[in-house]
């Protein structure tokens, strides 16, 4: 699951109706684009696996590619 900014992490939670998003992704590999979504990720219960360096979308893809390539 690809979250691109906090409040991507907020309409999911909203829309389970739930704060801990943990059991709605368990086993979900989770990528956010940066710093700030990767914190309001974890403020509902998820572990950021996926993160690139620079913020953006096409370096998201990227990380997302060499994380799934690896396994």
């Amino acid at each position: 699951m690809a979250f691109t900014s906090s409040s991507t992490v907020r309409n999911l939670a909203q829309l389970f109706d739930t704060q801990d998003l943990s059991v709605v992704l368990e086993g979900v590999a989770v990528a956010c684009i940066g710093d700030v979504t990767a914190q309001t990720a974890a403020e509902h219960g998820l572990h950021t696996v996926i993160q690139p360096e620079q913020f953006t979308i096409p370096e998201l893809a990227r990380a997302i590619a060499e994380y799934f390539g690896r396994e």
